[in-house]
């Protein structure tokens, strides 16, 4: 978990067991995807970086969404 100082504006993470520490690396953009199964297709790790989870360009129907028996 990351807290912005909202009079400064610098960025503190939580880290289990010490409490909240300044956040010294570079801010990175955040990747765009169109579904979060496109993001974490692949991944095998226990944690997955956030996403930026696009705009549908359709609009989801419950028949899309189920699997084929």
């Amino acid at each position: 978990m990351i807290a912005v100082d909202p009079e400064t504006g610098a960025f503190n993470m939580f880290v289990p067991g010490v409490g909240f520490v300044p956040w010294d690396k570079p801010l990175q953009p955040i990747p765009e995807v169109k579904s979060s199964a496109d993001w974490y297709r692949g991944h095998y790790e226990c944690f997955v970086p956030p996403a930026f989870i696009t705009e549908p360009t359709q609009p989801w129907t419950r028949s899309e969404d189920r699997a084929h028996v």
